[in-house]
């Protein structure tokens, strides 16, 4: 995996078991220097003889059903016990269990309307393979429904598991954790097939009105890839997928329209036929992810990180991400005044048309991004319809910003903001920049398709930025500074470093 594709944090390469007890997805820590990076579950592993038996749960669900019987300690698989689904689980489930799936093949599985008062956790048993389908290849778009229509959805984890279609939070949910799961739809974007392709979204959250509405949600450590258009059979073919039946509402890999509070950290993002993540949630962390190959949709915008929405207003945090590949634009953050964003330790290279497409920030920091050279460059701007409408007092340091093949790499409009400490090639992304910027072209181990992001021996950028507090690690979780001084851009030269 190219270096600028590495998610932060990778700073050894160990294995690290995603577990509530002992759970099924295993998550490999990369190295800088190799690996696959921290991010994205392997949907529960091979499945090996006597995989059941070897863990203990409080409530056991196989392909069949029994009983469904609770056990107030955990215990060895009985198919005479188990459930046939996460529904009757669910009824019989006190908060703290753990809720084992035996190997197989499941379909649609729902929890309706259960608030427990701690974490509840519906995985695949230690080494068994369990796999998740809306409809068992047909109609359905739902691997998991987490249903708060009758009640609420509280404090339930979903880890480890393969799913063929999205996991959809609907209605009032709070405190949930999507974790080490590989979400994916049944064939790859763009592939025209002569049935349903529908894994609509890889996740998804609607509240339809209910309040209080989908609070303190994680998404962490999975991997989610080709998530593709839903095909319904009603283009010019009613017998096949055609472009006519694309929704642009559907294709987006993580697709928020409206959590409260909404974290997502460390997953594996590729192959989204919309945006990786569209975001409308109040309270949003975007950090240590690996975005990829953003570019199949029909909207017009397939980007890394689309915010459009009126929320969220203020003290979003976008950190320690790897956007590379082929992407429209890494981060657009566009309509609406905005306030205190952190937009810090990216790195965006690739085939990309543009690194950041931001409007209107207020008060916010742009520090240590890595922007690769671009079709379109970057921008800090009024909203193109309102030009009004300007950015103010931003600080905007320690960046690269590559050129363009149209235009400037970089434009910033606005005022009162601390410009500084840049390296700004193109002479029409210089004006007002001082001190420490330079227009000295910063030479890449392997700028590549964004393969190795890392500044070269001796480049410019290098002991040239300025150290801020609290800033303490680079892109990959490597020290910063490693010398007196930080480099500029989001990776951190290290001794040893080619």
């Amino acid at each position: 995996m190219p270096l600028a594709a590495r998610p932060s944090r990778a700073a050894v390469g160990i294995l690290v078991v995603l577990a509530v007890g002992v759970l099924a997805a295993a998550v490999y820590k990369g190295t800088v220097a190799g690996g696959s990076g921290r991010a994205g579950g392997a949907g529960g592993g091979a499945t090996t003889a006597g995989a059941a038996s070897r863990g203990k749960a409080n409530l056991w669900v196989d392909t069949d059903g029994g009983s469904c019987t609770r056990s107030a300690t955990p215990v060895s698989y009985d198919s005479a016990g188990a459930c046939e689904s996460a529904t009757a689980a669910a009824a019989q489930a006190q908060g703290g269990d753990r809720v084992y799936y035996a190997p197989g093949n499941y379909e649609d599985q729902i929890i309706d309307g259960h608030c427990y008062t701690d974490w509840v956790t519906f995985a695949p048993a230690p080494g068994a393979r369990v796999s998740v389908d809306g409809a068992m290849g047909g109609i359905g778009p739902n691997a998991w429904d987490l249903d708060g229509g009758s009640g609420s959805i509280c404090h339930v984890r979903i880890q480890g598991f393969d799913l063929t279609d999205r996991i959809y939070v609907e209605h009032a949910a709070d405190h949930v954790d999507i974790v080490g799961n590989h979400i994916h739809s049944k064939v790859p974007p763009s592939v025209r097939t002569t049935w349903a392709q529908l894994a609509g979204n890889g996740v998804n959250f609607n509240t339809k009105g209910k309040e209080p509405g989908i609070r303190h949600v994680t998404i962490r450590d999975n991997r989610i890839d080709n998530i593709g258009f839903v095909c319904r059979g009603v283009g010019a073919d009613p017998k096949a997928c055609d472009t006519d039946d694309n929704n642009p509402s559907w294709g987006y890999c993580i697709y928020d329209l409206n959590t409260t509070q909404l974290t997502v950290t460390g997953n594996t993002i590729s192959g989204c036929w919309e945006d990786a993540i569209q975001v409308h949630a109040a309270s949003f962390r975007f950090t240590g992810n690996n975005v990829s190959n953003i570019e199949n949709g029909a909207s017009g915008h397939q980007d890394g990180i689309q915010i459009f929405a009126t929320t969220p207003r203020t003290g979003a945090v976008i950190e320690d991400n790897n956007f590379h590949g082929a992407i429209d634009t890494c981060i657009r953050i566009q309509n609406h005044d905005r306030y205190r964003f952190v937009i810090r330790n990216n790195v965006c290279a690739g085939t990309i048309n543009s690194g950041l497409d931001l409007e209107h920030l207020h008060d916010s920091t742009i520090s240590f991004n890595t922007i690769g050279v671009s079709r379109y460059g970057s921008n800090l701007s009024g909203q193109r319809s309102d030009p009004a409408s300007v950015p103010s007092n931003d600080v905007v340091e320690d960046n690269i910003f590559m050129p363009a093949s149209n235009g400037c790499g970089w434009t910033l409009a606005g005022s009162g903001h601390t410009y500084r400490y840049n390296l700004l090639p193109e002479a029409c992304s210089t004006p007002g920049c001082a001190p420490g910027c330079a227009s000295t072209a910063p030479r890449f181990i392997d700028a590549s398709h964004g393969a190795d992001m890392r500044l070269a021996a001796g480049s410019s950028g290098v002991n040239a930025g300025i150290n801020t507090a609290g800033v303490r690690r680079d892109v990959g979780g490597r020290k910063r500074p490693a010398g007196a001084t930080s480099d500029i851009g989001a990776w951190e030269r290290q001794p040893g470093d080619p």
